[in-house]
């Protein structure tokens, strides 16, 4: 499966990328086109690193990158910097940021970090985690050693966490605990 991408002239370069699936995209640059012998590159860097060299199709910059080589660079936020070389000479073209997804095919577990936090947090105030996680860590805190009042906050945070990852409302007012007293 490609992920195929065309920059326009204006220098957009994809904002997100996937792991382990081949990118495909284009850029047009008549002041540094291939035809008079400048090759366009790119340096990526953030958790991994990877360096590109695009082909030449004429008048086209051509970025191919097979699934083979996105699958080794870790998810994460990187910056770029497309560049171009011709002969001794070096020109910095443009720079940004791109955000490489994981490889969903590649995961044991599709659940982010906030999803597998609530449901832990949800087993310990249910007492019903096993031995083997019955201590685990939450922002650095032993969730084990964590006094309830302070679990049910956390509850909540990791509730709206997943709610926002799940395209849900944030949680300002998503949850409201009413108490019912009677009148004197």
């Amino acid at each position: 499966m490609r992920e195929r991408v065309f920059t326009r002239l204006d220098g957009t370069e994809p904002a997100s990328l996937t792991a382990g699936f081949d990118w495909a995209w284009d850029i047009e640059d008549p002041a540094h086109a291939p035809r008079d012998g400048w090759v366009l590159k790119y340096a990526l860097r953030g958790p991994g690193s990877l360096d590109l060299t695009a082909t030449d199709s004429g008048t086209t910059h051509e970025i191919r990158v097979p699934a083979s080589a996105s699958a080794a660079l870790p998810a994460g936020s990187y910056r770029w910097i497309r560049y171009a070389e011709r002969g001794l000479a070096r020109v910095r073209l443009g720079e940004g940021r791109v955000t490489i997804e994981p490889d969903f095919l590649a995961l044991t577990d599709g659940r982010s970090h906030a999803e597998r936090a609530l449901e832990a947090i949800n087993a310990k105030l249910e007492g019903r985690l096993s031995k083997d996680v019955e201590e685990f860590q939450i922002d650095g805190k032993q969730v084990r050693r964590i006094p309830i009042p302070e679990l049910w906050k956390l509850k909540a945070r990791y509730e709206d966490l997943v709610r926002q990852e799940q395209g849900g409302a944030q949680g300002f007012f998503s949850s409201v605990e009413v108490e019912f007293v009677q009148p004197y």
